[in-house]
């Protein structure tokens, strides 16, 4: 190069060379820069409502309980509504259905989601929502947003609303301006007697002599002021290992241990030591848990314990159930159960040395010690007349104490009348008969006269009177209104509880009929559209017809609810869409033990291919009087109500067929009847009783009033 270039020339040569050297770098920089900026704006891009736009705003990662769900290649949105509010939208199918296993549908721009008994109904781009019927406005409406890169289409909700109707607790966390994470977490919620309940009570521990029995996957939970535990865990596998058998045909759990052989059945409060009966305060049932969606059967844990032999306490403050052998520490028992979740409430639990086994389900212990520990001023709960008094009023030294408030109310399925008083009560006399039950309280000051107590929508007594006598004693007499009712007396310091059981809940099967697929079930063509529950939303377009299960089904869920609140106990017949043959119906609601049935129908006349003028509503009952029982009355006492719903052709109770589903002998109830509602094959009664959702619940107000009056029973109305 010295031969053909100066110094001056290499220089300039050398110049050239780095300046294009940096110019291919850059170059390089700039177009890598350029790919990533044009990637990164396509991957914002979305589409809806029939715009495009570059979205700028946080994309949104959802966990559940820690764990990250799959959103398949996108991101949950944070939309900006008119008031500037910044609200997180999430895919319904990829978060609620996959995500929280919730049940998710979408129909005609019609979103349900509902788990847990919890149904939440929205409509794409509209700002209007229902929770069991409850009228929410949202703060962004359900809308359709096409991810452009990605090529797919998600319907997205909004997050919170979703989440907290449905009882998730709910929370988010910034990272950028453009990346946030939602977190949900998955309520206590348990689901038995076919019904899911959050519990928000206690969740107990199970010791056995100061040692925990591991439990950790279903706590120890309180139904009915009744310790439930698991009863494989605490009684076989742990150190008091007990054999444990359940037979799934009988429904039957055996527990025995030694010379003691336990009996319980699922759902029934009847139980059996060694074939001695007993009463239980809450049944054996199974129970699923939502933490962790497993299966358990519990049972009452201070029955089967003290039948066992063991000794028992619930120690409040811990949530403990303590346990120990019988020749391990007597306790004082001092700790009372509180109630949290509440069927039927029971007023104690806490043990008895001696008790009649007829009326409780504590037995007499197998092993007493000779010198107990057990204060007599703490024992409860009395359910025998066999308690004697240890305090005489004439000869206590203690002081006496005036009554200060008695309140008589209803909670549940029991009635209950509390006293307070100055100071503490010295003791109680119970005494029962068939009809009638007297409470007399000791070493009470003050003759006031006699008091009649007021009960509000009385359930299990016909009424009750308070007497204050001038020997320094109360009598509370209750008149009973079914002779088999239970009675449990709690007195803990100044105050006094009385409670009233119910022996055994009345248990109804509602039946709804067909399928939604069945042929021939549904209206003729429609010749205008209908919106059912007036929402602004077409449910049925004008030619299209309506099923007769939508219909049966709609008045079937309104009627379980009004039923559960009266006090009675459900069992819920063919209320899914595939077609259960009458037979098999029939033995399911011989299964579940219902003591009475009704079906729910819509009627035809015609050929269903053209409306008619067939109308009304008719009631039936067996024809063939051995297979009747007491349908007659029970359609009688329905009838009586529903005909003074909306004006229709009352066409009476009808015994001259044999439906199925009016067959006593074959359901094993005392009484069956169907309904039919109106005609689906008359343009009115369609079009405003078949389809339409105000119609479904007043009728089904009324099918309970009627059942309440044949029953017996007081109809309590939705608050």
């Amino acid at each position: 190069m010295n031969d053909f270039f100066t110094s001056r020339q290499r220089c300039a040569i050398c110049k050239i060379v780095s300046l294009f050297l940096m110019t291919l770098v850059f170059s390089i920089i700039f177009d890598t820069y350029s790919n990533f900026a044009v990637s990164a704006a396509t991957s914002m891009k979305i589409q809806y409502n029939g715009k495009t736009i570059n979205f700028s705003g946080q994309q949104v990662g959802v966990t559940v309980d820690g764990t990250a769900v799959d959103l398949n290649g996108t991101k949950g949105l944070e939309m900006v509504n008119s008031k500037k509010e910044e609200i997180y939208m999430v895919s319904a199918y990829d978060v609620f259905q996959q995500g929280l296993g919730a049940s998710y549908t979408y129909s005609n721009k019609k979103i349900t989601i509902e788990k847990f008994g919890i149904v939440i109904r929205m409509t794409v781009n509209r700002r209007t929502a229902y929770v069991n019927g409850k009228k929410y406005t949202l703060d962004f409406p359900p809308v359709f947003v096409r991810y452009v890169a990605q090529n797919k289409t998600k319907l997205l909700v909004p997050a919170q609303f979703v989440a907290k109707s449905l009882g998730y607790s709910y929370s988010w966390k910034n990272h950028s301006n453009t990346s946030a994470t939602i977190s949900m977490t998955t309520p206590f919620y348990l689901r038995y007697n076919s019904k899911w309940r959050k519990y928000t009570g206690s969740k107990g521990k199970v010791t056995l002599d100061d040692e925990n029995i591991s439990i950790t996957d279903m706590p120890a939970i309180i139904i009915n002021n009744t310790v439930m535990v698991q009863a494989e865990k605490v009684f076989t596998d742990s150190r008091i290992g007990a054999e444990y058998e359940y037979n799934p045909t009988t429904k039957v759990i055996t527990i025995t241990k030694n010379d003691i052989t336990i009996k319980m059945k699922i759902d029934r409060r009847a139980a059996s030591v060694n074939e001695k009966t007993y009463r239980l305060s809450c049944a054996p049932k199974f129970i699923r848990n939502a933490k962790n969606d497993k299966v358990f059967l519990i049972v009452p844990a201070y029955f089967v314990a003290r039948n066992l032999g063991y000794n028992y306490i619930w120690n409040q403050s811990t949530a403990t159930a303590c346990l120990t052998r019988p020749d391990g520490i007597y306790f004082e028992w001092n700790a009372t159960e509180v109630p949290v979740v509440s069927d039927m409430p029971v007023v104690s639990e806490t043990p008895i040395p001696t008790m009649t086994p007829e009326v409780s389900e504590m037995p007499i212990p197998t092993m007493t010690p000779a010198v107990s520990e057990i204060p007599v001023s703490t024992v409860t709960p009395i359910v025998s007349e066999t308690h004697v008094p240890t305090v005489t009023p004439a000869t206590s030294e203690e002081p006496a104490s005036a009554v200060l408030k008695v309140v008589g109310e209803r909670k549940g399925n029991t009635e209950v009348i509390s006293f307070t008083g100055t100071n503490e009560f010295s003791d109680y006399y119970v005494s029962e008969e068939d009809a009638k039950i007297t409470v007399t309280v000791y070493n009470v000051l003050d003759y006031m006269g006699g008091q009649n107590l007021e009960i509000k929508e009385p359930y299990l007594m016909k009424g009750a009177a308070l007497l204050y006598n001038q020997d320094a004693t109360a009598t509370l007499t209750i008149s009973k209104k079914y002779s088999d009712t239970m009675c449990k007396v709690v007195m803990d310091g100044n105050y006094l509880t009385v409670t009233l059981i119910a022996n055994s809940a009345i248990k109804i099967a509602v039946d709804c009929g067909h399928g939604a697929y069945t042929a021939g079930k549904r209206t003729p063509p429609l010749p205008f559209a209908l919106d059912f529950d007036q929402d602004g939303v077409i449910d049925a377009k004008k030619g299209s017809q309506i099923r007769e299960h939508t219909a049966n089904v709609g008045v079937g869920k309104y009627l379980v609810e009004e039923l559960e609140r009266c006090g009675f106990e459900v069992y819920k017949s063919a209320f899914g869409t595939e077609d259960v043959p009458l037979s098999t119906r029939q033995a399911n609601i011989k299964k579940s033990e219902s003591d009475y049935s009704i079906s729910i129908h819509y009627n035809a006349i015609g050929s269903g291919s053209s409306f008619t003028s067939g109308n009304g509503i008719e009631v039936f009952s067996y024809r063939t009087t051995a297979n009747a029982g007491d349908s007659k009355k029970l359609a009688s006492a329905v009838l009586n109500q529903v005909k003074n719903g909306t004006k229709q052709l009352n066409r009476g109770v009808n015994t001259n067929y044999n439906f199925a589903m009016c067959n006593t002998s074959a359901m094993g109830t005392k009484a069956s009847i169907l309904l039919e509602c109106a005609f689906m094959t008359n343009l009115h009664e369609a079009t405003t009783m078949m389809g339409n959702v105000l119609y479904w619940k007043e009728t089904a107000q009324e099918i309970a009033k009627g059942f309440c009056d044949y029953t017996g029973m007081v109809y309590i109305p939705e608050k």
